[in-house]
């Protein structure tokens, strides 16, 4: 936040001297610009497992989880590459369908012997899940 803060007020300065040769409306967008992408949180950099409950209720994970699926599907329908998980075409991939995956492969891997720890990223465990489920032939 200091950082935004300084550089808000250095692009201030800039402005008032007359050294920074843009008219005010350009300045003002790279102003916000700059200052949300210094202030942007990593919040969905990656959720842990620790995080998931209360967090797979709410819109803007089902919103975060049908991107990461997407991502993995995208993933893995590169032809020079082996497919990570390879589904039916009947499955209509949506953030529920995603989520009932994730929880049916966290309650499997809490039943290993070493268990789940709460920081694995459920992101991993979604892959996990959908290679399980839909397994390649290979």
């Amino acid at each position: 936040m200091k950082r935004a803060l300084l550089l808000i007020g250095t692009l201030r300065s800039l402005l008032r001297t007359g050294k920074l040769p843009v008219n005010k409306m350009r300045a003002a967008r790279l102003t916000v610009f700059l200052v949300c992408l210094l202030v942007s949180s990593p919040t969905l950099s990656d959720i842990k497992v620790k995080d998931y409950s209360l967090a797979k209720s709410s819109e803007w994970f089902k919103s975060y989880i049908l991107g990461v699926g997407t991502g993995i599907r995208w993933a893995s329908i590169r032809p020079d590459r082996l497919a990570l998980h390879c589904p039916p075409g009947s499955f209509k991939p949506d953030a529920d369908a995603y989520i009932a995956i994730l929880d049916r492969q966290i309650l499997d891997e809490s039943r290993k012997p070493d268990g789940l720890h709460d920081d694995t990223p459920i992101e991993l465990l979604l892959l996990r899940g959908l290679m399980r489920k839909f397994p390649c032939n290979r």
